[in-house]
Parts: structure tokens; C-alpha cells; sequence
């Protein structure tokens, strides 16, 4: 587990499918207790990667049942103007992320308009 330095929002990876790390600039501040494994220290394995930086074969990155049931506060509601599609957000944030319409189609709408916050 770990969260975006950028929003906060939570996230879940793979050991597997981490490609690499790099250091930054960033000071580390843990929000939430560390768990060390019983086995010790957990590798990366060394994946060969082609030309364009991807591996063979990557495993999809799973994210957790219960991550929204960890994470309190607000949830914030928007809607597309354009598709009709709702969202949910942890943050006010209306811009569109890229996203299909009905008919499974890209859908051109570029921003959210908020309709309700649930608690």
C-alpha cells in the first residue's frame, strides 16, 4: 500500500509488477505504521524490458476490496454534462479524466459538474 505524494489518494501494488524506482527530491514522511514482512526484506525481480520500456509480459495491478472503506471523509459526486456518467471523488476535483459514454465510445466532456456530497 502506499499514497500519491500529488492528491494523497491510496493505492495497492504488486511487488511483481513494479518495473522500477527512482530517488527524488521528495522528503518521506510515513502517514500510517510500516509492515515488515516475517520473511524479511522483499526483492524487485529483474524484468527485461524492450525499446519502448515495457516488459513482456506485466501483471495488472490490483486494487483492494475495502480501500474505500478505509479512507474517511467526504465522497464527492460529479456528473458529465455531455454522457450523463456520474463519478465519485475523496477530493473536489472536477476536471474529466478520460472516459467512455453509453454507447462505449471516448466521450468528449472535459469537466464535471458536482452534484452532491455523501458522508
Amino acid at each position: 500500500m502506499a499514497v500519491r505524494a500529488d492528491n494523497g489518494q491510496p493505492r495497492s501494488y504488486l511487488v511483481s509488477s513494479i518495473l522500477s524506482a527512482k530517488p527524488t527530491q521528495n522528503i518521506f514522511s510515513p502517514r500510517y505504521p510500516i509492515e515488515l514482512t516475517p520473511s524479511g526484506p522483499q526483492s524487485i525481480p529483474h524484468r527485461s524490458t524492450s525499446s519502448s520500456g515495457l516488459t513482456a509480459r506485466q501483471a495488472p495491478v490490483r486494487r483492494a476490496s475495502s480501500l474505500r472503506s478505509v479512507t474517511a471523509g467526504p465522497t464527492y459526486v460529479f456528473r458529465c454534462p455531455v454522457c450523463g456518467k456520474t463519478v465519485n471523488r475523496k477530493s473536489y476535483d472536477a476536471a474529466a479524466r478520460p472516459h467512455k459514454n453509453k454507447a462505449g465510445h471516448d466521450c468528449y466532456g472535459s469537466y464535471l459538474i458536482y452534484v452532491k456530497t455523501t458522508y
